[in-house]
């Protein structure tokens, strides 16, 4: 079986950072509005360390984004949510 190329974390990093840089932040900011070291955040975005699932929540929160969307392939783009939202 092929691995999904989501879960791949050179493709994982190529859409945090791309996300990141959307909203003008630094690998700093995005690292202090989430609660983690800039070097974790670093290695995320490098592939070398695929972030928890408590990681990848706290890091949708500080782009704004629904968790599920960090998890898209680089440039693409959402066209519906998978399912019911929570507020």
């Amino acid at each position: 079986m092929t691995p999904s190329p989501l879960l791949h974390g050179n493709q994982f990093g190529l859409r945090l950072r791309s996300l990141r840089e959307a909203r003008g932040l630094t690998q700093e900011r995005l690292a202090w509005n989430s609660g983690h070291a800039k070097s974790y955040v670093c290695e995320i975005e490098a592939g070398r360390k695929l972030p928890s699932l408590e990681v990848l929540g706290d890091l949708a929160r500080a782009l704004d984004v629904r968790p599920w969307e960090l998890l898209l392939a680089p440039g693409e783009t959402p066209t519906e949510s998978p399912g019911p939202t929570r507020s």
